[in-house]
C-alpha cells in the first residue's frame, strides 16, 4: 500500500507569533512532530505544548509551535525546521517564526 503524508507550516504574526504545522496522513500511524533549529539542534520536542508524538487518525490536522525552545523561552525570529516522521518517513519543512 501506498502512503503518504503532507506537511506545511504556516506563519502566524504577532501577537500570535506562533506557526501552526499542518499535516495530512493517508492512513493512522503514530506521528513525532518537533522544531529543530537551522543547525539541527532541537529546540522543541514531543510532550512540550503544542507539538506531537501520539497516534493520529488519517486525514488533516494540525499542532501549533509556540516558538518556544524546550526550557519555554521565546526563540529569536528567524528560519527554523519541523521535522514530522510518520508512515515510515521523515518529511522537513522550512518554518519562519516573525515576531
Amino acid at each position: 500500500m501506498h502512503t503518504q503524508a503532507l506537511l506545511s507550516a504556516v506563519p502566524h504574526v504577532e501577537p500570535d507569533s506562533r506557526i501552526e504545522v499542518q499535516q495530512d496522513l493517508d492512513d493512522a500511524d503514530a506521528v513525532v512532530t518537533e522544531a529543530v533549529a537551522a543547525m539541527g539542534r532541537r529546540l522543541a520536542t514531543p510532550g512540550l505544548p503544542g507539538l506531537l508524538d501520539a497516534e493520529v487518525e488519517a486525514g488533516p490536522g494540525h499542532v501549533i509551535w509556540e516558538g518556544t525552545d524546550g526550557s519555554g523561552r521565546a526563540v529569536a525570529t528567524g528560519v527554523y525546521l519541523c521535522r514530522l516522521q510518520a508512515e515510515g518517513k521523515v518529511l522537513s519543512e522550512k518554518m519562519t517564526l516573525l515576531k
